[in-house]
C-alpha cells in the first residue's frame, strides 16, 4: 500500500472535515426535532451515527495533524480505524432498516439483509487490524503525524474493509430499487428513489467503490483516504434518518403500512342484501347471497331496519284499518 509523502490526503482530510462539519451544524434544528418526535431506538441510532462519524473524523484528523513519538504512535495508530469500524456497522443497520421498510418488512428481503450482513461484519473487523503497523511522518502540514500503514510485501487488508462495505450497499440499494420499481409508475421512480433515501446509499457505494480503488493504489485517485468514506456514510445514514421522520413527506401507500377503512357502500331499497359499493371489498366483508334477517356485517341476531319509505306505507295502512 502507497504511502502519501506530498500531504495530498492532509489536503483530502481538510476538504472532508470542512463539509461534514458545515452539515453537522447546518441540520442540529432537524437533530433537536426528531430527538423530540421519534423514539427512543431511532434517538440512539442517530446520535451513534453523529457521534461516532464526529469520533472517527477527529481520531483520523488528530493524529495525521498532531505530532506524535514512535511510542505514542504505536498505542493508538489503531484508533480510527476501530472507530470507522464501529460508524461502519451503525451505516449498516440505517441502511437494513430503511431496505426492509421499503421492501414492507418483507421475509426474502429480511434473510437476504441478514446474509449480506453476516458476510460483511466479519470481513471489516478483521481487515481493521490485521497486517497494519505503525508508522510516524512528516509532511508540510504536519510534523511527526501517525499513520496505520500496511507494509509492502504483506497481504494488503485495506480494500478488504471497502469491499465488504460496498457489498452490503449492493444489496440494499437492489433490494430497494426492486420493490421501488414494482410499487409505481416509472415516471415516478427518480423521485421516489430519492425520497426514500436510495439515492444516499448510491452516493455511499460510490464513495466505498472510489476508496476500494484508492487502496489498490489506482492512479489519480491513491490519496483520496478514508476520510471521504467516513464523512460521506455519516452524511448519508443522518439523512437517510431524516427523511424517513419528515411528517409532511408523501410516500407510497405501499410503504406506509397504514389500515385503511372499507369502501363505503350504497344501499338500495329496505333490502339489506342488495348494495352497491364504490370499491372492491375484501372476502370477510362481502354479503352473503342468502338473506340472513341482518345487515352484510351482522351475525344474523340483529333485524334488519325497514326504510323510510316502508314506514309511511305501513302507517297509512294502519290508519285505513
Amino acid at each position: 500500500m502507497a504511502f502519501d509523502a506530498t500531504g495530498m490526503s492532509g489536503q483530502m482530510r481538510i476538504a472532508a472535515l470542512s463539509i461534514a462539519a458545515f452539515d453537522i451544524i447546518r441540520t442540529i434544528p432537524s437533530e433537536y426535532l426528531f430527538y423530540k418526535t421519534t423514539t427512543r431506538d431511532k434517538n440512539a441510532l442517530l446520535a451513534a451515527v453523529r457521534y461516532l462519524g464526529v469520533a472517527a473524523m477527529v481520531a483520523n484528523g488528530a493524529l495525521y495533524f498532531n505530532g506524535y513519538s514512535a511510542t505514542g504512535c504505536r498505542s493508538v495508530h489503531l484508533t480510527p480505524g476501530i472507530f470507522h469500524l464501529l460508524l461502519s456497522l451503525v451505516i449498516q443497520v440505517v441502511f437494513f432498516l430503511r431496505t426492509l421498510d421499503i421492501a414492507k418488512r418483507c421475509r426474502t428481503a429480511l434473510s437476504i439483509m441478514i446474509f449480506a450482513m453476516i458476510i460483511s461484519i466479519p470481513l471489516e473487523a478483521i481487515s481493521v487490524g490485521l497486517n497494519r503497523q505503525p508508522i510516524v511522518f512528516s509532511t508540510y502540514l504536519t510534523n511527526n503525524g501517525c499513520q496505520s500503514h500496511i507494509p509492502d510485501g504483506t497481504f494488503n487488508t485495506a480494500p478488504v474493509f471497502y469491499l465488504a462495505h460496498l457489498v452490503f450497499d449492493i444489496f440494499a440499494i437492489t433490494l430497494s430499487f426492486y420493490h421501488l420499481f414494482r410499487a409505481g409508475s416509472k415516471s415516478d421512480l427518480p423521485r421516489r428513489l430519492l425520497l426514500n433515501g436510495v439515492a444516499f446509499m448510491c452516493v455511499d457505494a460510490l464513495v466505498s467503490l472510489l476508496t476500494l480503488l484508492a487502496s489498490i493504489d489506482i492512479p489519480g485517485i491513491v490519496h483520496i483516504g478514508s476520510i471521504c468514506s467516513i464523512v460521506t456514510g455519516m452524511l448519508a445514514a443522518q439523512h437517510i434518518l431524516f427523511l424517513a421522520n419528515q411528517p409532511n413527506l408523501t410516500f407510497p401507500s405501499e410503504f406506509k403500512h397504514e389500515i385503511h377503512a372499507l369502501p363505503q357502500a350504497v344501499y338500495k331499497g329496505s333490502d339489506a342484501n342488495i348494495f352497491q359499493s364504490t370499491g372492491t371489498l375484501p372476502r370477510f366483508a362481502t354479503p352473503s347471497s342468502k338473506p340472513s334477517g341482518g345487515t352484510p356485517y351482522s351475525t344474523g341476531n340483529s333485524r334488519a331496519r325497514p326504510s323510510l319509505e316502508g314506514r309511511k306505507h305501513c302507517a297509512i295502512e294502519t290508519k285505513g284499518t
